[in-house]
C-alpha cells in the first residue's frame, strides 16, 4: 500500500480506491467501504499531523519545550484508537498493537512533544511496514462484474439460486472460475469449469446408479449412457422425455470430456480470454440447464 507522507488525504484516498488486496484473500470496493478505508486514511493523516506539529514545536524550543496544549494528549489519543480500529478490521494487526501500545504508555507514562513525536514515527512506522507485505491487484472494469467472495454473506449466486441448490458443491467452484476470469487466469478459470460440471456429472451417475468413485470421466459417462438407453415406460409416461433429456446431457458431457478437459488436465492446449470466456458461458448454460431436473440430493 504506497502510503506517502506529503500525500493529502484527498490523494491517498483516490489512490487507494483502485487497488485490491492478495493473496489472503481478493477485495471489492464494497469491502473497502463497509471497512472504511478512508476512515484509516483520515487517521493516518490526523496521526501525521500530530508527529509534524511536535517536530515543529520541538525544533523551535531550542530544547526548552513549551507547555504541551492542553488537549492534545486526549485528541492524539483519540487518533490512536480510530487508527487502530480501522487496521482492526482490515487486518493490520500489527499497526493495531503499535497503536494500542502508543496508548498505553500515554496512559501510563503522560505525554510530551518528545513522546508524541516517537509514538506517531513508531506507529506509521509499522503501518508502512506492515502494507509492505501486503499484495495488490487491479482488477478492469470490464471484469468486476465476475468476481465475488464465497464468504460474503450478501453475495448473489453468479449462476442463480437454482443452480447452487441442485449443485451445492459446486458453488466454490463457481466463485472460483469466475474469480480467475476476473483476474484474467484463464487456464485457471477453465480447470475450475471442468470442477463445475464434475458435480453434474456426479450427480447423473447418482441418478442411474453408476459408480464414480476413482472412475475416469469416460467410464462414467459410457455408463450412464448404457443406462439412459435402457429407460422404458416403467420410468413414467414421460420416459421419452426423460431419455432425451440425460442422453444429450450424458453426449454433451463426452463432447466436453474430448475436446476441453482432457487438453486442460494434461496440458495440451493454452487458452485466451475468448476460449475461457466460451467456456465459462457453456459450462453455466449447460449446469443451469440440468439444474432443472437434476440435483445431488437425492
Amino acid at each position: 500500500m504506497p502510503f506517502v507522507r506529503e500525500r493529502s488525504f484527498c490523494a491517498l484516498h483516490a489512490l487507494i480506491r483502485k487497488w485490491k488486496p492478495v493473496p489472503e484473500r481478493l477485495t471489492i470496493l464494497t469491502d473497502m467501504v463497509n471497512a472504511d478505508i478512508a476512515g484509516l486514511i483520515e487517521s493516518l493523516n490526523h496521526l501525521w499531523r500530530f508527529r509534524e506539529m511536535a517536530a515543529g514545536c520541538i525544533n523551535q524550543s531550542n530544547l526548552i519545550f513549551p507547555d504541551l496544549e492542553s488537549n492534545w494528549e486526549r485528541d492524539f489519543s483519540a487518533v490512536l484508537e480510530d487508527l487502530g480500529k480501522h487496521c482492526k478490521e482490515i487486518g493490520l494487526d500489527t499497526t493495531k498493537n503499535a497503536a494500542l501500545w502508543a496508548r498505553f504508555k500515554i496512559e501510563s507514562d503522560g505525554l510530551s512533544y518528545v513522546t508524541m513525536f516517537h509514538h506517531a514515527e513508531a506507529v506509521y512506522s509499522a503501518l508502512v511496514i506492515e502494507a509492505t507485505d501486503r499484495a495488490f491487484f487491479s482488477i478492469k472494469p470490464d471484469k468486476a462484474k465476475y468476481y465475488s467472495r464465497l464468504d460474503d454473506s450478501k453475495r448473489k449466486p453468479l449462476w442463480g439460486e437454482k443452480v447452487e441448490t441442485s449443485f451445492p458443491s459446486a458453488a466454490a467452484e463457481i466463485v472460483g472460475a469466475s474469480n480467475c476470469f476476473a483476474l484474467e487466469e484463464w487456464t485457471a478459470c477453465v480447470f475450475h469449469c471442468m470442477r463445475i460440471l464434475e458435480a453434474s456429472l456426479v450427480a447423473l451417475a447418482k441418478k442411474f446408479s453408476v459408480p464414480y468413485n476413482r472412475a475416469e470421466w469416460n467410464t462414467i459417462i459410457e455408463g450412464i449412457e448404457k443406462a439412459v438407453r435402457a429407460i422404458d415406460p416403467a420410468f413414467g409416461s414421460d420416459w421419452k422425455d426423460q431419455q432425451k433429456f440425460y442422453g444429450e446431457a450424458a453426449r454433451h458431457l463426452m463432447f466436453i470430456k474430448n475436446s476441453w478437459r482432457n487438453h486442460v488436465m494434461h496440458v495440451r492446449d493454452e487458452y485466451d480470454e475468448g476460449k475461457a470466456l466460451s467456456i465459462l458461458q457453456h459450462t453455466r448454460e449447460l449446469t443451469t440447464h440440468l439444474s432443472e431436473k437434476l440435483s445431488e440430493k437425492p
